[in-house]
Formats: C-alpha cells, sequence, structure tokens
C-alpha cells in the first residue's frame, strides 16, 4: 500500500517540473513572451550546454565496475524498440515527420531520465533507483544519444526534398 507520505514525496519532486512547463508553455502560447526562433535557441542551449553538464555531472558520480548490466540491457532493448516504432511511423505514416521522430525520441528518452527521472526515481525508490538512472543515462550520453539527436538536428536543417517527401513540418508537398 502507498502511503500518503510516499503520495507527497512524488508531488514535491514533481511539481516544480510541471510549473516550469505550465510557464515555458504560457509564454509562448498565451502571453507571447517568446516567439518559434527563441524556442530554437532555448533548444540548442539545452543540447550544448545544459546536456553537457549534466552528463559531465552524472558521469562523476558513476562506477563503471558497479554497474547493473541487465537493467542496461533492458533499457538498450527498450531504446531500439522506440527507435523502430519512430522509424517506421516516419515511412508509413502521412503524419510522420523526421523531426517529430527526432523530438519524441529525445522527450522520451533523454530529457525525461535526467528532468523527471531522477527526482520521480528518488521520491519513489531512493538512491538505488537514482543509481540505475544515473547508469542508463550516462551509458548513451557518452556513447551514441548526443550524436543521435546531433545529426537529427542536422538532417532536420537539409532542406526537405533531400530527405522526405514531406516538408520540415511534416506537412504534404
Amino acid at each position: 500500500m502507498i502511503s500518503w507520505s510516499e503520495i507527497y514525496n512524488v508531488i514535491e519532486a514533481m511539481m516544480p517540473l510541471y510549473v516550469a512547463l505550465a510557464l515555458g508553455y504560457g509564454s509562448i502560447k498565451w502571453w507571447g513572451i517568446f516567439t518559434a526562433a527563441h524556442s530554437d535557441t532555448i533548444n540548442r542551449l539545452a543540447y550544448y550546454f545544459t546536456l553537457s553538464v549534466f552528463c559531465l555531472e552524472f558521469t562523476s558520480q558513476v562506477d563503471p565496475y558497479r554497474m547493473n548490466y541487465r537493467f542496461i540491457g533492458a533499457d538498450v532493448v527498450m531504446k531500439a524498440i522506440v527507435v523502430a516504432l519512430l522509424a517506421f511511423w516516419v515511412k508509413f505514416s502521412t503524419n510522420g515527420s523526421l523531426v517529430w521522430a527526432i523530438t519524441s525520441f529525445s522527450l522520451s528518452n533523454l530529457k525525461n531520465t535526467l528532468v523527471v527521472g531522477v527526482p520521480l526515481i528518488r521520491a519513489m525508490y531512493g538512491q538505488i533507483g537514482v543509481a540505475l538512472v544515473i547508469q542508463s543515462f550516462v551509458c548513451y550520453s557518452s556513447n551514441c544519444m548526443g550524436n543521435f539527436i546531433f545529426a537529427g538536428i542536422r538532417i532536420s536543417k537539409v532542406p526537405s526534398a533531400h530527405y522526405s517527401r514531406r516538408g520540415r513540418g511534416g506537412e504534404r508537398r
């Protein structure tokens, strides 16, 4: 049975994240503080600067000789399934676009692990869960995740005729 204190711990960990998300959404949609160009700049800042700082901080906390390799293997399988489903969606769906596939993969794997994963897992499972999330992040940030997202960002800047039958926003030509 889940106690009220555990529920409170989860809400306490998640509330600052959702407040920031709501303020970001409101600043673009309702108040008009940011434009699309500002959003692109913020995304680049998040990729080039914030991701590097998070990677450095989390990498310094991991002992590579004490990693849970079964968990890492399960995480590899899960991420491969997500990539396969997104590739299938881009290739065979009329609404699929490479830009949205990159964004979806980034949101479902990388940012979720860092921004939501660490505080939520800490509130739910304590330091043991946090160690697993950090191991997962370190394996992929140091090996392939950053390169995949960087390549995706660069590919999305190529004129759409070179890589898709749709425009950059997913619209049919």
